[in-house]
């Protein structure tokens, strides 16, 4: 772990030539910038290593909600101003699941918390149905790690999903809040991503209607940014975007 820091400066040192030759290779002509570069981590360590380097940081609250205020607190405590970034910058990343009622919230989470289960006994990483995990038959130490994961999705209608996040942002002030809908089907995931939209306000704007969107024509995978937290229409897809922004396509 001591070596980690000095790993990274390596890479950075050698980032320029490898972005060059890569963009070479597919025949891109022009200069090249070295992308943003961002820290994740879930604990102090990843934190503290943000700091001295003066990176931005992401914080998986989705992983370890319990250290996030902590580490948020060293990571702006301990920063150094750097040519990337001149003050603090923190994205916190968070487990949601939002549905038409409650009840199929909770299942669609619970199936979720059942993949991480499995991972956590080292097992596949494999999310069943809401019915599958409904019906498992669960061991006393497997039912501790359920509600350790299902503890840390927030899940419920549209409405109580922000308002959830909207505490967090109250005692965290992130610059961006990220959000993972987890559950078991597409359409679950797809419509979490609407409910908590519509509940932010944010289904219909300016530039939907700029770009020939409107309400529910607007398509899955559409990140939506608002109020300080960027809706995802997939779980898998984990990437940083401006506060500011209000919508951006992602693959």
């Amino acid at each position: 772990m001591t070596t980690f820091p000095i790993r990274i400066r390596l890479k950075l040192m050698y980032m320029p030539y490898l972005v060059q030759d890569s963009a070479q290779e597919n025949g891109v002509p022009g200069s090249f910038v070295r992308p943003p570069i961002w820290l994740l981590g879930s604990s102090d360590y990843s934190a503290r290593l943000a700091a001295q380097l003066g990176f931005p940081f992401a914080f998986a609250a989705h992983l370890a909600d319990q250290n996030v205020v902590m580490a948020i607190e060293i990571y702006r405590r301990h920063f150094q101003p750097s040519a990337v970034l001149s003050q603090p910058y923190v994205i916190a990343s968070f487990g949601v699941m939002a549905a038409d009622d409650e009840h199929e919230a909770r299942r669609q989470a619970w199936a979720y918390s059942h993949a991480m289960m499995r991972m956590s006994t080292r097992r596949p990483f494999v999310v069943p149905t809401a019915h599958e995990a409904e019906v498992y038959d669960y061991s006393p130490a497997e039912s501790r790690i359920m509600d350790m994961w299902n503890a840390k999705i927030m899940c419920g209608t549209g409405r109580q999903v922000v308002d959830r996040l909207n505490a967090w942002q109250q005692r965290l002030n992130a610059n961006e809040l990220m959000i993972l809908n987890l559950g078991h089907s597409p359409q679950a995931i797809y419509r979490s991503t609407e409910l908590i939209a519509d509940a932010t306000g944010c289904r219909r704007t300016s530039n939907n209607k700029r770009h020939g969107i409107t309400g529910r024509e607007k398509p899955p995978g559409v990140l939506i940014c608002a109020g300080g937290f960027c809706v995802f229409g997939t779980a898998d897809v984990y990437c940083a975007v401006r506060y500011d922004c209000v919508e951006v396509t992602v693959p």
